[in-house]
């Protein structure tokens, strides 16, 4: 989980920069954290969804968001700029990495599911 940590660490920072310049100084931050957070995400639905019908449909449904957030995305961001600062754009990431650290650590799931995610954990996001 350390991608999905620097990638909401280092978005939080870009949506507090004072000024476009400071954001070249984050991007070798955000290519090093953010290539991790597709393999991490695929190594939870394999451990919390052991049965393969509802791996299949969480699987189907992963790729589903993926899919709408790459349509919706250049919406949602437009209506951010429109409304708010433009940093708001960076800041939509950070819950979305906040909660995939929770259920990694396993204080959003079952207990027996808890246990199977944490005997399978490691310290790289990358499987």
């Amino acid at each position: 989980m350390i991608g999905a940590t620097g990638f909401a660490v280092v978005s939080a920072a870009a949506a507090f920069a004072p000024s476009a310049g400071y954001l070249s100084p984050l991007g070798p931050s955000w290519a090093s954290s953010a290539p991790c957070l597709m393999p991490s995400t695929m190594s939870l639905i394999r451990n919390i969804f052991t049965n393969a019908s509802s791996r299949r449909l969480a699987i189907a449904i992963w790729a589903s968001c993926f899919t709408a957030g790459s349509a919706l995305g250049p919406i949602v961001g437009g209506v951010l700029l429109e409304h708010f600062h433009w940093g708001a754009v960076f800041l939509v990431a950070v819950p979305s990495c906040c909660r995939c650290w929770c259920w990694r650590r396993g204080w959003c799931l079952s207990r027996a599911t808890r246990v199977q995610v944490r005997s399978t954990h490691s310290v790289c996001c990358c499987h």
